[in-house]
């Protein structure tokens, strides 16, 4: 019981929520679009009825109005104003328009509304919100935090799970999916029982993955790619339509940066204060670090220096980031700072690929030679 009372009562950081508020917000709001062209076709009157509960035909009549709730809570959410009423009004809105008619379901919608109600029960107004402007909250319980991120691993596990029948396996949904024009377009000679049979399986291997791997700190990176592979895959491979593919990737990855490892000033980023240059990244990399992950320290800090075994001329060179796996260097403190920024950190890990890690070091050197320090170099602190 001491075990279970410590889980329930514990508490983390409210940024990393606040960022997937933000980012199911915007999922809410694209899904408005998709919802507006559905509700025309349930209320035109030219179409098929099909009430969920029969004598409930009284709905229809009210779904515009259910999907005007649908944008303010939508919009309410995302800036994280009045963040629970707004969570609870999308909710709300949602299960009305499941039940007035079932041309309105949609897996992608179920899915984001589970998020959007779990995230409320998390408090996601804590953080990168009006609300918390107003009343500076800074955590939340980490028991409904856990619950969104197992939602997510749900949703990966049911979708591999529900491809092993001989339908998929053959390849021919795959097949009949693939894009069949454009640049993307699969051609028919590709089409064959051996290769879409081979990629049926590395799709299901690959969902499989992202949801053991996101759990796995060894494997966390990997995932993170592989997710986002699989989602921009999707996109770009899929006939149309081509919008309710876009908000289902949306709302999908963003509970990815809930399993981030990204412990408040968890990161020591040194740099040369006498580069303007350096100067404008930094102020950048200050304004994406929305979770506080980075923290800095100039070259001039000997203090510092001394304590990571850091010289003052290395300082001056590059840039150094300390972080519990050691000392990165130039091109590799920059990687290293783009895995935890919230914008970057989905496709940062492609950047330690031996290829594009071998130019990363090249421009970062070349880069580094000609930059220019047009301001006095800071002596050292005594």
């Amino acid at each position: 019981m001491t075990w279970l009372w410590d889980r329930l009562a514990k508490r983390i950081d409210a940024r990393p929520l606040g960022v997937t508020r933000i980012a199911l917000g915007i999922a809410a709001l694209l899904m408005t679009i998709e919802l507006a062209d559905s509700v025309g076709h349930v209320t035109d009157g030219a179409h098929l009825q099909i009430p969920v509960i029969p004598g409930t035909d009284w709905m229809r009549g009210f779904v515009a109005t259910a999907l005007a709730a649908w944008l303010v809570g939508a919009i309410l959410f995302t800036i994280g104003l009045w963040t629970r009423p707004a969570g609870m009004l999308l909710v709300a809105a949602s299960a009305f328009l499941f039940l007035a008619d079932q041309q309105l379901y949609s897996n992608h919608l179920l899915m984001l509304t589970a998020f959007i109600g779990l995230t409320t029960l998390a408090d996601g107004g804590a953080a990168l919100s009006v609300d918390a402007r107003r009343r500076g909250a800074h955590t939340v319980p980490a028991w409904p935090v856990w619950l969104v991120m197992a939602q997510l691993t749900t949703v990966y596990v049911f979708s591999a799970i529900s491809k092993l029948n001989p339908s998929f396996l053959s390849g021919s949904v795959l097949a009949s999916y693939f894009r069949s024009d454009g640049i993307l377009a699969l051609p028919d000679s590709w089409r064959s029982f051996q290769l879409m049979f081979v990629i049926s399986v590395a799709v299901i291997c690959l969902e499989l993955f992202v949801a053991i791997g996101l759990w796995l700190p060894h494997w966390r990176r990997n995932a993170f790619v592989g997710g986002l592979a699989l989602h921009a895959g999707i996109l770009a491979t899929y006939e149309a339509p081509h919008f309710p593919l876009l908000v289902f990737g949306v709302a999908s990855l963003a509970p990815y940066v809930l399993f981030l490892n990204a412990a408040p000033a968890s990161k020591l980023v040194i740099w040369d204060r006498s580069c303007d240059f350096c100067q404008m990244w930094i102020r950048w990399g200050q304004r994406l670090d929305w979770l506080g992950v980075l923290r800095y320290a100039g070259n001039e800090e000997e203090d510092v220096l001394a304590a990571h075994a850091i010289t003052r001329e290395a300082a001056d060179e590059a840039l150094h980031l300390v972080d519990g796996d050691g000392t990165h260097v130039g091109y590799d403190a920059v990687r290293r700072a783009a895995e935890v920024l919230p914008l970057t950190f989905l496709w940062a890990p492609l950047l330690g690929l031996p290829p594009v890690r071998w130019v990363g070091h090249r421009v970062y050197r070349r880069v580094a030679r000609n930059r220019k320090c047009t301001i006095p170099r800071p002596e050292p602190a005594t």
